[in-house]
């Protein structure tokens, strides 16, 4: 009878546990590495055409056929490659007019093949098909000042807009679901605090909220520098669990201190009212996250290796979000297309940008 009522109440507590919907997860992936990352081509992507070359290429992005899309910020031009890194030609660019762009901050390549540039400043997308040619000039109404996080989700878009209380004196940035033509369906989530409008802290050096979505789920990372807290939601913003893993801090060095500090300087010198953060002498928790094309979440986090050098890493989920795998970070601004990852960095060696595409491959069962 003891031990009946032992198993009673080790299945009471673990179901109470389950009730919980919390998926903890250890520094040590709980099974074996299944999946990794395999370099299938790389290219430096010069432009030898009309004297038209890259300056600050922005991020690049794999399309359909293989081909590569290349947008330098400071022209707005995108440059277009077949599979080989060899050039086809440009479109877009800054400005106002139709198919121009001010700032392209988010930029990708929707399930269509069709090119989507965002530009958060004046609210609009700009669409092309896979070879330039402009298709829509979206305007996403004046409401929506501005904007960041434009990804694609069943039935429509997601994106991050600030949102004011009925005063308008405090403002939080919110998750909003968009139908498929841009226009606000419902608010999600709020992903940041209450702020005052007028004098709110220079908050670069605080672990910022980011947030990924795919299919019909949406992952909020929680930003906090000793765990990584995400809450996986549904699009009418239901948590349908959370997943939660401990790791150590890793120390900031004394040059990204600095220029932290500066960073807020100049801030400050631009909006006097705001309140200046001292930077935090260790690094943020989450650094970026995105899904690949199995369902799998892929956080990137910063670990100290045995020599106390700060590393990246990826930290790999499932669908269950339980921790499968851990891998070094590409460097650089990267994008994903179902199982491939597209890498834009800079060659320190040689000071030249080069764009590497790289495959996720599955290894010990990882499709199962």
């Amino acid at each position: 009878m003891k031990w009946n009522l032992t198993a009673l109440c080790f299945c009471f507590l673990t179901v109470c546990g389950m009730a919980g919907a919390i998926v903890h997860n250890p520094m040590n992936p709980v099974h074996p590495l299944v999946v990794g990352l395999e370099k299938v081509r790389s290219f430096s992507p010069e432009n030898p055409q009309k004297g038209i070359f890259l300056t600050v290429p922005l991020s690049a992005v794999e399309g359909v056929d293989g081909q590569i899309y290349v947008v330098d910020a400071k022209t707005g031009l995108v440059h277009r490659y077949d599979s080989t890194g060899r050039y086809l030609s440009h479109f877009c660019g800054k400005g106002q007019g139709p198919g121009q762009i001010n700032f392209p901050v988010d930029f990708f390549v929707n399930s269509d093949g069709q090119v989507l540039i965002f530009d958060p400043f004046s609210m609009r997308v700009v669409i092309f098909s896979p070879k330039g040619i402009l298709r829509k000039n979206v305007r996403l109404g004046n409401k929506f000042f501005y904007g960041g996080g434009l990804l694609q989700v069943s039935g429509g878009w997601v994106i991050s807009i600030p949102k004011h209380d009925k005063k308008g004196q405090y403002q939080r940035d919110v998750i909003v679901l968009l139908d498929k033509a841009f226009t606000e369906i419902r608010d999600i989530c709020p992903v940041s605090r209450w702020e005052k409008v007028d004098a709110a802290p220079v908050n670069s050096d605080i672990a910022q909220t980011r947030f990924t979505a795919q299919g019909d789920r949406i992952f909020v990372a929680e930003g906090s520098r000793t765990d990584i807290r995400i809450r996986v939601l549904n699009l009418q913003g239901k948590e349908i669990f959370r997943i939660s893993r401990d790791f150590r801090p890793v120390a900031r060095t004394a040059d990204e201190i600095k220029h932290l500090i500066d960073i807020g300087k100049s801030r400050k010198a631009v909006y006097p009212k705001v309140t200046l953060v001292p930077p935090s002498p260790s690094r943020v928790s989450v650094a970026d996250m995105f899904v690949d094309g199995s369902g799998r979440l892929w956080v990137k986090t910063a670990r100290e290796n045995r020599d106390k050098e700060s590393k990246w890493d990826y930290s790999i989920f499932d669908k269950t979000g339980t921790l499968i795998g851990r891998l070094p970070a590409l460097k650089g601004k990267v994008t994903v297309r179902g199982n491939h990852l597209c890498q834009l960095y800079e060659d320190k060696k040689t000071d030249e940008f080069r764009v590497a595409i790289y495959k996720i491959v599955e290894k010990n069962g990882g499709g199962r």
